[in-house]
């Protein structure tokens, strides 16, 4: 059972191996609780560092999710960077949701068959503007605050992933039935998934009970220039 702030790089896996919550933790950050269907280590596609989650031909439900939250009604704020190859076809594909103490869908990001992103509570529905991008890294960002009346979500995206700017899209909906607390975060394949051959790839998983999370990009410390003073042991005259 776990209790935000979270957060995951993968960085502490080996390529190619299953992920389960004995080897979630340590290096990558903090351990999942469970990680349901077959979730690997992959160096294939990531983000930062040398490793990321591979999500392939999945059914609904596989992925790594955080659980016993204890039904945070407070916003919660998440950051993950996702890697999709298409538009899906036959299902949307939906990459990340909230849960309530009971494991019902109170809020989640989808990728529709059309491109367009969308926020899907189970009971209403908003999205954005903007089609998603393929093939390569995009970040996505949320804030939900738990309700059963008066709700609300916020959603942020970055096409150019460790961008600190203005988002790609982003989006709002207030007076939504958000649920009456947050007890779980599941990431990966959270319905039908779509028709295969497709893999999805996640990175740098982090949630928040602060404020936006943004980049996990931490640019390298440039040294300044090294000024050297010679001193002469002689005095001349």
């Amino acid at each position: 059972m776990s209790s935000p702030p979270l957060s995951n790089t993968f960085e502490g896996g080996t390529d190619g191996v299953i992920i389960s919550g004995a080897n979630s933790g340590g290096a990558s950050g903090n351990a999942f609780d469970n990680t349901p269907g077959n979730p690997t280590f992959t160096a294939a596609q990531k983000m930062h560092g040398g490793l990321a989650v591979a999500i392939t031909d999945a059914t609904a439900g596989l992925g790594v999710n955080w659980t016993g939250f204890g039904g945070i009604t407070a916003d919660l704020w998440i950051r993950y960077y996702l890697w999709i190859p298409a538009w899906p076809t036959g299902a949307n594909l939906r990459t990340h949701q909230y849960l309530d103490a009971g494991g019902v869908n109170h809020g989640a990001f989808e990728v529709q068959t059309s491109g367009r992103p969308r926020w899907h509570t189970g009971l209403a529905a908003t999205q954005g503007s903007v089609d998603f991008p393929v093939s390569q890294w995009t970040r996505v960002e949320m804030r939900m605050r738990a309700d059963t009346s008066v709700g609300q979500i916020e959603v942020r995206w970055y096409a150019t992933p460790d961008s600190t700017g203005a988002p790609t899209d982003t989006w709002n909906a207030t007076g939504l039935n958000t649920g009456a607390g947050t007890a779980s975060m599941a990431f990966g394949s959270m319905n039908s998934f779509p028709t295969t051959p497709y893999t999805i790839y996640l990175d740098d998983l982090a949630v928040s009970t602060t404020d936006w999370i943004g980049t996990s990009f931490v640019p390298p410390v440039v040294p300044g220039p090294n000024l050297w003073v010679l001193r002469s042991p002689y005095r001349l005259n």
